[in-house]
């Protein structure tokens, strides 16, 4: 419901294709809503995928919603549509047998550039413009933020910034829920580090408040 409440909240013709795209009885969709987002790293279980373009496109929005009224105001409909087609390469990069693998698509190709062809398919059969294609493609292959990290061209406009900080946010907060404490650490706020984590390169602090009863 959520994720059907951001698409329609997209306007113009962005709004348009991406309620195109994910049609409810679409192929896209039906693959989109139960893959993982990762075999390991963040999201990597079913439903990951949704659950991540979902934390994505929120946070997305709401940054953009911030800059509203400056100089560098976004365009808050190619925002959303960005975020919620930013990872759509993962319906061919991602299985479940039963739990997460790699295509061989996913192993030797990864998920942008799966990503960019896949949308630049669909961009044809609905007609996109030009100038919405570029945007819109733009975000799906700058939305690693570096290239050392995947992507082969850096954020260059407001919209790209914006998807590539909250797609990053998203992997740390996931990463960070997902680690494990040390044995003795429990929640005890000196002692609730957790052990290293390699796709974040460093410990957690994973105390929390004790929650009233």
């Amino acid at each position: 419901e959520e994720f059907r409440s951001l698409a329609g909240s997209c306007g113009g013709e962005a709004g348009d294709f991406v309620r195109f795209v994910f049609q409810p009885d679409g192929e896209t969709w039906q693959g989109f809503k139960k893959l993982p987002a990762a075999v390991a790293h963040h999201h990597a279980y079913v439903h990951g995928l949704l659950e991540h373009t979902l934390g994505v496109a929120r946070s997305a929005k709401a940054i953009a919603q911030s800059y509203v009224g400056t100089e560098y105001e976004p365009d808050i409909d190619i925002v959303v549509a960005g975020a919620l087609l930013h990872d759509i390469g993962k319906i061919d990069t991602y299985v479940l047998d039963p739990g997460p693998l790699s295509t061989l698509e996913g192993t030797v190709l990864d998920h942008i550039a799966t990503g960019y062809a896949r949308f630049i398919g669909l961009a044809d059969r609905f007609g996109l413009s030009p100038l919405t294609r570029t945007l819109l493609g733009h975000i799906i292959l700058s939305h690693h933020g570096q290239k050392e990290f995947g992507s082969p061209v850096l954020p260059a406009t407001p919209e790209a910034f914006v998807v590539a900080a909250a797609d990053n946010l998203d992997f740390y907060l996931n990463s960070w829920h997902g680690a494990d404490e040390t044995l003795d650490g429990g929640m005890e706020a000196g002692r609730a580090i957790s052990d290293f984590d390699f796709s974040l390169q460093r410990r957690l602090w994973k105390w929390r408040p004790e929650q009233p009863r």
